[in-house]
């Protein structure tokens, strides 16, 4: 019949299914354009993919019994689950996270009921990422801060937290070093998180301050072989260093004072074995008497 030119609509009224004309051959847009539903295509063996390219929409693979979870995985969007009447509970179970959902327009008390936890409804409240992170609404410390993981979860990215939290900190949380650059990180600040060790991002040329801002710990950056005066020059004070296991020797070799030693809690003794000459130490000895 089709090879003897009649026309789709018309093999369609006198009871052809779409199984038997996409065994002859017809195309999934021939079917549909005759009439053919969803259902009817996909039981004869068409693909969503397929289905979509022609145009089918949400309300035709939902009326042929496709969930939010399928919907989603054939790449329609919450806002576009949303419009054909989706509520928050079967757009959580399809992937969608908090962030979304509230920009979507979903009020707290919907969220709440679809089982986000409440402290991932709060984070989602309008604050500054600022404020989340210093657990702060206004002037008030409301809860504990949130940390890069949850914030994640919710659904925000990295140009959210870029600047607030430290490019390490995001890193060891979670994001990739894709992520990173897609959120703006630069391409040989995202690289010193890579993963490589300490020395060997010493040998490439990044310094202390780099480091340091990028979020490495002193106890990572003192692996590294980089001087005590390095460390002096990138903010560190004499306490921090005293606390690593640094010696008095080696704090007046990077230059520190006995002053800052002496803030430090050195002792006399551990100055004099350090170094210090009798003058600098009359400093030390006016301050303790």
């Amino acid at each position: 019949l089709v090879t003897g030119r009649f026309a789709t609509i018309e093999l369609k009224a006198i009871g052809a299914t779409a199984g038997q004309l996409r065994e002859a051959g017809l195309s999934v847009r021939d079917l549909s354009e005759v009439g053919y539903t969803a259902k009817e295509l996909l039981v004869a063996g068409y693909t969503a993919k397929e289905l979509i390219a022609c145009g089918f929409g949400v309300m035709a693979l939902c009326e042929a019994g496709f969930d939010a979870i399928q919907l989603r995985a054939l790449g329609f969007t919450s806002k576009e689950l949303k419009a054909y009447g989706y509520g928050a509970g079967a757009l959580k179970d399809a992937g969608s996270v908090a962030k979304e959902l509230k920009e979507l327009g979903f009020p707290d008390e919907e969220l709440l009921a679809a089982g986000f936890t409440r402290r991932a409804v709060e984070a989602v409240d309008g604050r500054s990422v600022y404020a989340l992170k210093a657990g702060r609404r206004g002037d008030e410390v409301v809860q504990e801060g949130y940390s890069v993981t949850e914030l994640k979860e919710y659904g925000f990215m990295v140009s959210d937290m870029r600047g607030i939290y430290t490019v390490k900190d995001m890193k060891d949380q979670g994001f990739s070093l894709e992520e990173l650059r897609e959120g703006g990180i630069p391409e040989h600040i995202a690289a010193a998180v890579d993963g490589r060790h300490i020395t060997i991002l010493r040998e490439e040329g990044y310094t202390v301050e780099v480091l340091k801002k990028i979020g490495f710990s002193l106890r990572d950056i003192s692996h590294g072989g980089y001087s005590v005066m390095e460390l002096n020059q990138a903010g560190y004070t004499a306490i921090e260093l005293k606390i690593q296991g640094f010696t008095a020797r080696a704090l007046r070799e990077g230059g520190y004072t006995s002053k800052q030693l002496q803030a430090a809690k050195y002792t006399l003794r551990d100055m004099q074995q350090g170094g210090f000459t009798w003058k600098e130490l009359v400093i030390y000895l006016k301050a303790t008497y």
